[in-house]
């Protein structure tokens, strides 16, 4: 599971949307080098999918990072926000 925070930035009268996620398991005692190969696999098949099949939306990664050698000091994905219904929405009938 992820740690997803939505995030807006008001920039030229607009409002921006931006998510982050981050692994729940992204730390220092958890962390291994097959879930730094799997986000780094998770964000170029993101960016494949992204410029080759333009009728599937899927959201431009601005940022990531496979490590934990950053600013935040956890991996993460940083990318935009599309619209639309969350998973949970449509999995389960309320």
């Amino acid at each position: 599971f992820n740690l997803a925070i939505m995030m807006g930035l008001f920039r030229n009268k607009e409002i921006e949307q931006y998510v982050i996620r981050i692994p729940a398991h992204g730390t220092e005692a958890l962390w291994t080098k097959a879930d730094k190969y799997l986000l780094q696999n998770q964000v170029a098949l993101m960016e494949h999918i992204r410029l080759n099949c333009p009728t599937v939306p899927v959201p431009k990664v601005f940022s990531y990072s496979a490590t934990l050698d950053n600013p935040l000091g956890v991996p993460y994905i940083l990318m935009q926000k599309l619209e639309g219904l969350r998973a949970g929405e449509i999995w389960f009938d309320e």
